[in-house]
């Protein structure tokens, strides 16, 4: 465990003197982020930061018990800022795997996940979501920086506004903030000049008021009349504030750099970061900040305020993320029933014979491999907006086809595979979606034959089958054999087996994570046991 200098500190009106502890180091990756409060719990990710990686697995944590609990598998290289709404809690993937150029999300009342995807605009990254007014919003990244908004919770969405960004230009809303009754968007845009902080309109988005010019606004927060947010500019990174009408800077960071802050009833907080560590702060007026706690040997990346109480989330220590927190037992109220998770927008605009004609001739032509498959992914996404068995039945048998041995180049020409490889994988995304049909185990094993790129990009069929079966509910003997039995497959990327145990945890209820002992113990007992020992379904 890394050496913490620690300082007394009251995390809410008439709260105790606490300390942070490092409450726990849930999975194997190196970055503990996501923070957010939810029922009676502190929901976070792991997951690698700020670089390709191909893992991101939700967890909870308890503050009575200092229990941590395995939630969910994000098939995502990360995730974005989680949001509440009516009730539900709501996880954007950031990169989401599938790369079909739709944002994509899940959605939980903490035992049952719903997945959802934006299908208008193009969204490379889904940063931040809030609830906001009635409203759900998503903060996107693409060749053009977007946030899109839905009033059913999540169904349907449209663009409230696109940045208009240089060709070629990736920019990025990746945080959003209420504040004075509106919504503002921090805008990242590197090679752009001009104002990055937006106010979202009732028909789009406008720059900040007094707000100065930079590259990129992150980590906004709103406390007591003002809204903060950290101004990254050719000359370094400063935290500035704006009441709406004027902007101020606050010269208490000259030499550290905000990552994050929180807002609590009677002051605000900030984490700092620098190599090998970094320190949380605090300030009752949002201009003189106290040192709170410093950090060796884990930097921070992520802050919340949870029923009066501190959390942060580090990288580190020791190569693994940390949330750390006061020591249980921390009472929390008891929560609100919460409602069923929103399911899938459903169409039946086109008959069934017609779409299955246009899927046909994207996997038979040239062209429906262009643009990463775009014509393919507009083909299955048109398809399986049904979720019906038909639909499940067609793009199975659609899996067995030969299909075309010809290269197609993606990601840039950093990833080249055959055309039969890119079909599988979006027949397979298919399936998922549809929430019918079955993927053959045969795909659950197939071997990895990819060579690492720096994109972190493949098609390979195994991850996606495995997310497929999770989201199918596929739980069969065969199908959870063939995950535990590649449970650390050696000569593989380590990653995949955050794949299997995202199956496996959506398929049979269980919680082992990354115990691979666990699994295996669990199967042995259950195949012992006979019929009766099957598992207790899927948690969808």
């Amino acid at each position: 465990m890394c050496a913490v200098a620690f300082a007394a500190l009251a995390c809410g009106p008439g709260a105790a003197q606490e300390r942070l502890a490092l409450l726990a180091q849930p999975g194997p990756w190196s970055a503990v982020s996501g923070l957010v409060g939810y029922g009676e719990r502190l929901w976070l990710v792991n997951s690698v930061l700020f670089v390709n990686h191909n893992s991101a697995d939700i967890y909870s944590f308890d503050p009575k018990t200092g229990v941590v609990r395995y939630e969910a598998h994000l098939f995502s290289q990360g995730a974005g800022q989680p949001a509440v709404a009516d009730g539900l809690l709501y996880w954007p993937f950031e990169d989401a795997r599938s790369s079909v150029g739709r944002g994509e999300f899940m959605v939980t009342d903490g035992r049952r996940w719903a997945w959802h995807f934006l299908p208008q605009g193009q969204v490379f990254h889904v940063h931040a979501m809030i609830a906001h007014e009635g409203a759900i919003y998503a903060a996107t990244s693409a060749w053009r920086a977007g946030v899109q908004r839905s009033d059913d919770g999540g169904r349907t969405w449209r663009v409230h506004y696109e940045h208009p960004s240089a060709p070629r230009t990736v920019s990025r809303f990746t945080t959003l903030a209420a504040f004075g009754g509106e919504l503002y968007a921090g805008l990242t845009a590197w090679r752009e000049k001009g104002v990055k902080l937006y106010r979202l309109t009732g028909n789009g988005a406008v720059p900040a008021t007094a707000w100065p010019e930079g590259q990129a606004v992150t980590a906004l927060a709103a406390y007591a009349g003002w809204l903060y947010g950290v101004n990254h500019g050719t000359a370094g990174s400063v935290l500035w504030r704006t009441n709406g009408a004027i902007a101020e800077p606050i010269a208490a960071f000259a030499a550290e750099r905000v990552r994050d802050l929180a807002a609590a009833d009677d002051r605000l907080w900030a984490v700092t970061a620098r190599p090998g560590g970094g320190a949380l702060w605090s300030s009752r007026d949002g201009v003189a900040w106290t040192l709170a706690q410093e950090f060796k040997g884990a930097q921070p990346a992520d802050l919340a305020v949870y029923a009066g109480r501190v959390y942060v989330g580090t990288i580190g220590p020791q190569g693994r993320g940390g949330l750390w927190g006061p020591p249980p037992p921390t009472p929390v109220e008891a929560a609100a029933p919460t409602p069923a998770p929103p399911s899938p927008w459903r169409s039946n605009a086109q008959g069934l014979a017609h779409a299955l004609g246009v899927l046909d001739r994207a996997l038979a032509a040239p062209a429906g491999h262009a643009h990463h498959g775009e014509a393919l992914r507009a083909a299955v996404r048109a398809l399986v907006s049904r979720g019906s068995p038909a639909v499940g039945t067609a793009l199975q048998r659609r899996l067995d086809r030969p299909g075309s041995d010809r290269s197609v180049r993606l990601f840039g020409g950093g990833l080249t595979v055959p055309a039969v490889t890119l079909e599988r994988w979006y027949l397979l995304w298919g399936l998922a979606f549809n929430g019918h049909g079955r993927v053959p185990p045969a795909y659950l094993t197939a071997p990895w034959r990819q060579e690492p790129n720096p994109a972190e990009k493949y098609l390979e069929p195994a991850p996606m089958a495995m997310w497929a079966a999770g989201r199918l509910g596929q739980n069969d003997e065969a199908t959870i054999a063939a995950l535990i039995e590649a449970l650390g497959r050696t000569g593989e990327a380590p990653w995949l087996n955050g794949d299997r145990i995202g199956a496996l945890t959506a398929l049979t209820g269980e919680r082992f994570g990354y115990d691979f002992a666990g699994w295996r113990a669990w199967w042995a007992a259950r195949r012992r046991a006979g019929p009766h020992g099957k598992s207790t379904g899927p948690a969808r």
